[in-house]
């Protein structure tokens, strides 16, 4: 028998925003483009519960801090915005981050 966590509901956001950009699709440069695909960010926010703004801001921190990034220097949203649309940038990797960012919980 396996012993199962319970997710927090920063965590619950970031799997939903990760299964929301694998089954719409990923982009750069804008939270959505023109087909309804997201970014890093976007994912977020439409998978936050009833696009509340503390949870985005929580999942944005959490995201950041698990990529490494100095919050305390500059906002997590900035630095989530720079590296989801850093040249090179994979929708793999974006999923990835949401998932391993999920797990900190």
């Amino acid at each position: 028998m396996t012993s199962r966590r319970l997710l927090d509901e920063t965590s619950v956001t970031l799997l939903k925003a990760a299964e929301y950009i694998e089954e719409h699709g990923w982009c750069q440069y804008d939270l959505f483009d023109e087909v309804n695909r997201a970014c890093l960010d976007g994912a977020i926010i439409r998978s936050s519960n009833n696009f509340s703004l503390i949870r985005e801001i929580e999942a944005q921190e959490r995201v950041a801090k698990f990529l490494g990034g100095d919050i305390s220097k500059r906002s997590a949203l900035g630095f989530i915005h720079v590296w989801n649309d850093a040249p090179g940038r994979t929708k793999e990797e974006v999923v990835a981050a949401l998932r391993g960012a999920a797990m900190m919980g």
